[in-house]
């Protein structure tokens, strides 16, 4: 994939930066217009559903639901050699460890 094809298939980016675009959009929306086998890495930090201010909270068979669309269509764009990372927020134990998923 390069920045180039990137950005002839998703528009102007919202920033753009040496190796780096980045969109403003919604991530099923710009997923669906990319091709099968694009993306070497995804990282994502997405909404949790837990009522923080800058989410819209969903019942919770759709945020479900909606985590198997996006979670489907990276896995679609990722190629084989790719790589996803899913940050699901971290819980500290004292004396035990400062951070460890949750």
């Amino acid at each position: 994939m390069s920045l180039t094809e990137s950005a002839n298939i998703l528009g102007k980016p919202y920033f753009q930066a040496p190796n780096c675009l980045i969109y403003h959009m919604d991530c099923l929306e710009a997923l669906k217009l990319l091709p099968d086998q694009f993306v070497d890495l995804t990282v994502t930090s997405p909404p949790y559903n837990i009522g923080k201010e800058y989410e819209k909270s969903l019942v919770l068979d759709e945020y479900l639901n909606w985590c198997e669309q996006w979670i489907a269509e990276v896995y679609r764009v990722t190629l084989d050699r790719g790589a996803f990372w899913l940050n699901l927020g971290y819980l500290s134990i004292r004396d035990r460890a400062k951070a460890i998923p949750n």
